[in-house]
């Protein structure tokens, strides 16, 4: 079996602040208090904490193969470089020198497989922004958003209009107040479990993730599309990808830009439909004939172009296979 250790540092105080559900002032001076600490510099009480996280690997048999040459041929490296040092050490009429690896790497032809490029199939993922059913992916599957404001207007209303109709600031008005208040939570409460759930179940199947760059601040400006914007909240649930990805290793979300024309071009032809609408909701390409829905053939173009932009990253010493057929 492979494993494959990552190490993160954290900061104590993030811990502390993740571990309790509720940490204000008054929490902060009174644990001091008890580990008899100073009000003062609470930070610097705060230890750097090295957090170490173990995965099980996967790699195909090309793939173990490489793994186990190139551990090979880091531990022949370090047992000649070690020899080296202990005749140095012994032998007391020898200089050390400086070793020269390119001279060891040309004495030994097999060393020369362990500067080869590990290939790595990931699994990759994009999601575009839908009004309906908050995203549509590149695999053609809906969000199916449950939509809870929509359905919690008709209470709302009728808290609203009855609020609006009692004395400012009487017993009863409080009364509906504090139910319009709660109704409002239960609502938000309720986006919140879909949109983690939904976003936890993305990140663990997928390794890389494309969204679109877009301004969700002046969409919810919008008359006809504000309330939809506001609902679906799929700003949020694009920070969510983000900082969920980072918390594992070799896992990305590509932001695509947001002049990106992924919606006009055709994902099998690149042929861009410059005469394409808002209302228009299939899209057909008039230079190969392809008939796809348009928020599919948006998702589609995405994932390619996050594909593209992760595999020119020359930082990167592995290559990303397309596991989807376009």
């Amino acid at each position: 079996m492979y494993y494959l250790f990552a190490g993160q540092s954290v900061h104590a105080l993030q811990l502390l602040a993740t571990s309790m559900r509720y940490m204000n002032t008054k929490n902060m001076k009174n644990m001091m208090k008890k580990e008899g600490m100073k009000n003062e510099g609470v930070v610097n009480y705060m230890p750097t904490i090295y957090i170490s996280r173990k995965f099980q690997i996967f790699p195909d048999e090309q793939q173990k193969k490489i793994i186990n040459d190139t551990f090979g041929c880091c531990r022949f490296m370090w047992n000649k470089l070690l020899e080296k040092a202990s005749e140095t050490y012994f032998n007391e009429d020898m200089v050390f020198e400086i070793v020269n690896y390119g001279d060891i790497v040309s004495e030994h032809a097999f060393l020369d497989k362990s500067n080869k490029e590990l290939v790595i199939d990931r699994h990759a993922v994009s999601v575009e922004k839908t009004f309906k059913s908050l995203y549509v992916d590149s695999n053609g599957t809906s969000a199916e958003y449950p939509r809870y404001y929509r359905k919690a207007q008709k209470r709302l209303r009728i808290l609203q209009k009855k609020l609006s109709r009692q004395t400012k600031y009487g017993k009863n008005w409080n009364k509906t107040r504090i139910k319009l208040s709660k109704l409002h939570e239960h609502i938000s409460n309720q986006r919140y479990d879909f949109l983690h759930k939904l976003s936890s179940s993305i990140t663990k199947n997928y390794d890389v993730i494309g969204v679109e760059d877009i301004n969700m601040r002046n969409m919810s400006q919008s008359l006809k599309l504000g309330k939809s914007t506001m609902d679906n909240s799929f700003g949020m649930f694009r920070t969510m990808l983000q900082y969920k990805q980072d918390k594992q290793p070799f896992h990305i979300v590509v932001r695509a830009d947001m002049w990106f024309c992924s919606s006009k071009m055709c994902h099998r032809c690149g042929n861009i439909k410059k005469d394409l609408q808002l209302s228009d909701r299939v899209y057909n390409c008039s230079s190969c004939g392809l008939t796809i829905d348009r928020d599919w053939n948006a998702a589609i173009n995405l994932r390619n172009e996050a594909l593209r932009q992760v595999n020119s990253w020359s930082i990167r010493k592995f290559t990303i296979k397309e596991t989807f057929v376009s």
